[in-house]
């Protein structure tokens, strides 16, 4: 909140509940950041002989996949 790339904003059933919303500035630092993970992911990929490259990303894929699915628990 202090560098405004979140605003808060409280509950209007329940006041304990508050939900953290990123602001323009958030969004464009969260799309900052997902070019530079991209970028060196795809540094690093580059880096792969090319006979592992497909079965990385492919074991990239399924990670991210399992990141998610452990995100929502």
């Amino acid at each position: 909140m202090a560098k405004g790339f979140v605003r808060k904003e409280v509950g209007k059933k329940d006041r304990r509940v508050v939900d953290v919303m990123l602001t323009a500035g958030g969004e464009k630092v969260q799309a900052e950041l997902k070019t530079i993970y991209l970028q060196s992911h795809q540094e690093i990929v580059d880096l792969l002989p090319p006979e592992a490259e497909e079965s990385v990303i492919f074991a990239i894929e399924k990670l991210g996949d399992a990141m998610k699915e452990w995100i929502k628990q």
